[in-house]
């Protein structure tokens, strides 16, 4: 990992953890992400934190009664393992490196066609990819 992503890594998880501990706007955090990453980032640490110190909404009917339980750990261990997950993934349909080497030119203009896309299931795509990906039938050419 080159230094500039690992300062990249470190600014987001001090900044998410320093938001998540004052409960305050994750607007302020700033990383070489796309807008969409950082959100991301930042609202499912929280929600990690969350389910470590409140109660399921809905129980399952034979689960073992709720036990809180420190939040910080597994929080900033989600932000630390997807950090560093996500600059080194291929797009899906081109299968080249989604985001550049150097983090001072990830695109940040979401209609660029090089700007990364993060789709539900967690994958990630090129803006263009994912486009044509969308438009394409996943079984064109069978028979």
């Amino acid at each position: 990992m080159s230094a500039k992503a690992a300062f990249n890594v470190a600014n987001i998880v001090f900044s998410a953890v320093h938001q998540y501990l004052s409960y305050s706007s994750f607007d302020k955090i700033e990383c070489n992400f796309p807008r969409v990453f950082k959100t991301w980032f930042a609202e499912q640490a929280r929600e990690v934190a969350r389910r470590c110190v409140q109660p399921p909404l809905k129980p399952r009917p034979k689960a073992p009664p709720f036990t809180p339980r420190p939040s910080l750990a597994p929080a900033v261990s989600f932000l630390i393992q997807n950090v560093k997950r996500y600059p080194v993934e291929a797009c899906q349909a081109c299968g080249r490196r989604a985001f550049p080497e150097d983090p001072d030119k990830a695109v940040h203009d979401e209609h660029a066609a090089a700007h990364v896309e993060r789709v539900y299931c967690s994958h990630i795509y090129h803006h263009d990819c994912l486009i044509l990906y969308m438009k394409t039938p996943p079984f064109q050419g069978e028979g």
